[in-house]
């Protein structure tokens, strides 16, 4: 019998060491860069920051340009919530499409001369829309207020009576 256990404890290889110096296994993140893994991707990556600002430039919501950039909604409010200043950067790019289309329509003004009138009606209205806009004032009067209450209840009846018959 001693000599089964004595084989036992050589039959088992002896466990690896593990050797200094040898790091941690990454895996590749969205971005392509390489991450520990585990670690939660954030907006601190200039990778995913740069896709997350093309999102917003082309005038993205908050959960496409998430999409985008490949990191979760909650990661980027948690941001906003430690730098605030993120959020006004992001409010000021989001109007990136605004201004280029506005340029445009400037820029189009000198070619076209019916387009810059149509520019005209909508951006200076009281001088040159073609729509005629009435204000009017009407006064409305109850002539029925000086009718006894007796008199209002029996129009009102006959009035019931009128409706149902049709």
């Amino acid at each position: 019998m001693a000599d089964l256990s004595e084989s036992k404890k050589t039959d088992k290889k002896p466990a690896k060491k593990r050797i200094q110096g040898k790091r941690k296994p990454t895996k590749q993140n969205i971005t392509g860069t390489k991450t520990k893994m585990g670690r939660p991707l954030s907006l601190e990556d200039p990778v995913i920051l740069e896709k997350f600002k093309a999102a917003q430039r082309l005038d993205a919501n908050i959960e496409a340009s998430c999409a985008y950039a490949g990191i979760a909604v909650k990661t980027y409010y948690n941001h906003v919530d430690r730098k605030p200043e993120f959020l006004q950067e992001m409010q000021i790019i989001r109007k990136d499409p605004y201004l280029k289309a506005l340029n445009a329509v400037v820029e189009h003004l000198s070619k076209d001369p019916e387009f810059a009138l149509k520019y005209l009606e909508r951006r200076a209205r009281n001088e040159f829309s073609t729509q005629n806009n009435v204000v009017a004032q009407v006064e409305t009067s109850n002539k029925y207020q000086d009718l006894p209450a007796e008199d209002i209840a029996r129009m009102k009846d006959n009035l019931k009576k009128s409706l149902s018959k049709k």
